[in-house]
């Protein structure tokens, strides 16, 4: 049974940030001092293995699974009416065309940041009263693998972002990090590599078993660990500049496979795409 830090029995703030593609073992391996101190990295399954089905579940009030866990930020939410089926709570229910409006619709002041394309769509910024996307112009030459500017990543925007809960009581703050997608920050070289092997990404094909590919595989899992000791920096800057207290979920929408079975990428269900880092609690 797992227990969080808690101040009372409900949530009226909360920051949910998803690590995008972030695979479990690259959060146990990374350098995360902030994320250690606010404790325990817990291994969570994810409900999607690409970032549209697995928001869509998120915005629905299934975050991902952690075996044991009882007492949840989530079990704390306002009860949202899921399929037509009131659950029953002292907090009463919420209702919307899912958690994130029911959120709006009860007086949560919703804000939303992203840059990853899947949330250009109406479907992911539904509920929410405010989203911001910041991320590159996807072209057809770059496929799904733009180059990325400094200014593309939603953790780049505290300010703004700070600025967008305002004053507001009650509020919920969603952000998905892309520095955990690839491409990540590659090389020219290794960018180049990633487009030429393109057609193989998401299972399409098996990867070319040779050194090359073998050699971009570590290159590229190890950029990803990289990816989240950076977040580790832009999450210390975002919470100590929202206002206190807050609670939070940071966690990832799925995984990414880098090489195993002759795999790159997500959208299978292999284990590295399902097994997700989670961290919960409150914020004070």
């Amino acid at each position: 049974m797992t227990e969080i830090p808690r101040a009372d029995d409900s949530v009226t703030r909360l920051v949910l940030i998803t690590l995008d593609s972030c695979r479990w073992d690259s959060a146990q391996s990374a350098t995360t001092p902030f994320l250690d101190s606010l404790g325990p990295l817990r291994l969570a399954t994810a409900h999607g293995t690409f970032t549209l089905p697995a928001h869509v579940a998120l915005f629905h009030g299934y975050f991902p699974a952690v075996i044991g866990a009882t007492d949840t930020v989530l079990s704390r939410l306002p009860q949202y009416k899921r399929w037509g089926k009131t659950g029953q709570s002292a907090r009463g229910t919420v209702e919307g065309q899912n958690l994130v409006d029911g959120l709006k619709q009860d007086g949560w002041t919703t804000v939303g940041a992203a840059g990853m394309r899947w949330f250009k769509s109406a479907n992911l910024q539904q509920g929410f009263g405010k989203f911001f996307y910041w991320g590159p112009e996807y072209l057809p030459s770059d496929g799904d693998l733009p180059s990325w500017s400094s200014e593309d990543y939603a953790l780049a925007h505290v300010e703004e972002l700070v600025d967008a809960v305002g004053a507001a009581e009650r509020w919920l703050l969603f952000i998905n990090a892309a520095e955990t997608h690839a491409p990540y920050a590659c090389t020219a070289a290794q960018l180049e590599e990633q487009r030429r092997l393109k057609r193989f990404r998401n299972a399409k094909e098996k990867l070319p078993n040779d050194d090359g590919t073998a050699r971009l595989m570590s290159q590229l899992r190890q950029a990803q660990i990289e990816a989240v000791s950076n977040v580790d920096d832009r999450l210390r800057t975002l919470f100590e500049a929202l206002p206190r207290p807050f609670h939070y979920v940071i966690t990832a929408d799925h995984g990414e496979s880098f090489g195993e079975e002759g795999i790159w990428g997500h959208v299978h269900g292999a284990q590295e795409v399902l097994h997700v880092p989670l961290w919960e609690g409150l914020y004070e």
